[in-house]
């Protein structure tokens, strides 16, 4: 009987965490951007691919990611307008 309930519970669990993770992201909307990225650390340049990503609350996500050595950096903004319109953060086709 209890284990019936723990696999009974588990299964929901499961449920959850498997609808949240399929509808966290809106696929036809991310991806790789085909150019290349600059940050730097500590006064230490990396260069490398961009990926963009949209939330399903309209969040707007770049991901520059260098490969050797790894590093990446990932911002988020309220939205895709508000990372284009620059502050701190630019955000530039180039």
């Amino acid at each position: 009987m209890k284990t019936t309930k723990t696999i009974k519970t588990l299964s929901i669990m499961l449920f959850f965490a498997l609808a949240i993770v399929a509808t966290s992201c809106k696929k036809d909307k991310d991806g790789t951007t085909g150019k290349t990225g600059t940050f730097s650390i500590d006064g230490v340049s990396y260069s490398g691919e961009t990926e963009d990503q949209t939330f399903v609350n309209d969040n707007y996500s770049i991901v520059c990611q260098q490969d050797d050595p790894f590093k990446f950096v990932q911002i988020t903004f309220h939205n895709q307008a508000e990372a284009e319109a620059g502050g701190t953060f630019d955000v530039a086709d180039s």
